[in-house]
């Protein structure tokens, strides 16, 4: 055994009688310690983690706004949102011929219609299309996620439409 071998197996039992690690003896094999256990964490419950809230974990449904909306009766945007279709797009006249056969309301100058539709494309329940120079509007389908089947929406806008359920 050359000078450096024995320095560092004296260096090896000091520093493994310290730090509990195994001992080499004088044959160069290892020594196995004296007391070996295993120990076994079962966990039976998974771990909480502080980013999950109630409301996270709770179920969503997506559900049409459309469903929820419920304009003033006998007003004119009701009547807009009553005759307007998802599918087709649809000009003044014939907002105007279908208001007349569905409420027996006959508008004579469509400038009463023109603000209502303008602010129900506003605020996103319309579509618009000017083709033509001629203006087309359909619905939009507007999708929202509901919580336990509760509706998020409890507001009344201002416009004339109120939201139910």
């Amino acid at each position: 055994m050359g000078l450096f071998d024995k320095i560092k197996s004296l260096f090896l039992k000091k520093v493994g009688k310290k730090n509990k690690e195994p001992e080499v003896n004088e044959k160069k094999e290892l020594k196995k310690p004296e007391k070996f256990e295993i120990k076994e964490e079962r966990v039976t419950e998974p771990k909480k983690s502080i980013h999950n809230t109630p409301e996270e974990l709770e179920e969503v449904v997506v559900d049409d706004l459309w469903n929820y909306i419920d304009p003033m009766k006998n007003t004119q945007a009701y009547h807009i949102i009553s005759v307007v279709g998802f599918e087709e797009w649809v000009d003044m006249q014939t907002i105007k011929d279908r208001v007349k056969q569905m409420f027996f309301i006959e508008y004579k100058n469509e400038k009463s219609l023109y603000p209502y539709i303008k602010t129900l494309v506003d605020i996103g329940l319309l579509e618009t299309n000017a083709v033509g120079g001629k203006r087309q509007w359909k619905k939009r389908e507007i999708l929202i996620n509901i919580k336990k089947e509760k509706a998020m929406l409890t507001t009344k806008i201002k416009t004339g439409l109120k939201l139910t359920k």
